[in-house]
């Protein structure tokens, strides 16, 4: 989601390719989900990236606020017998921090990851990961 929301210009061809999917997902043509944890990601990133509390706080909720508002859907948070008991599973992911996106993405049934994010190849062979131009 952020191609789609924070990197849309520093990131015009991912943003191009992202629209499109939401797009299609807006027109029920996929069904698509996004962790509660991208979310909590989204709105630090925003945050932390503004030159003051005023303009932190509006981007941080214009950034939920555009999410919020396609037809992706959000999953609930993990509780913590979740991760203790999946997170061996994950294990190969390099980047801790997308250790519960994954989780998610596996536990409420995705079919694959959608995603520029490298890290998530080490778990190709548990959930296949694809760019939304895969997909389009």
């Amino acid at each position: 989601m952020a191609a789609y929301t924070l990197a849309r210009e520093k990131e015009k061809k991912r943003f191009v390719a992202t629209s499109a999917l939401i797009e299609k997902i807006d027109k029920r043509e996929y069904k698509a989900l996004t962790s509660f944890y991208s979310l909590l990601e989204l709105f630090t990133i925003a945050y932390e990236n503004a030159p003051d509390f005023e303009v932190a706080s509006q981007d941080a909720k214009d950034v939920l606020i555009e999410v919020l508002q396609t037809r992706v859907a959000i999953t609930r948070m993990l509780t913590r017998e979740e991760k203790l008991t999946r997170m061996p599973q994950f294990r190969l992911i390099k980047d801790s921090t997308d250790i519960p996106h994954a989780i998610s993405a596996f536990l409420f049934g995705c079919d694959k990851i959608v995603t520029y994010d490298e890290h998530f190849q080490a778990i190709n062979h548990i959930l296949p990961v694809v760019t939304p131009e895969d997909l389009l």
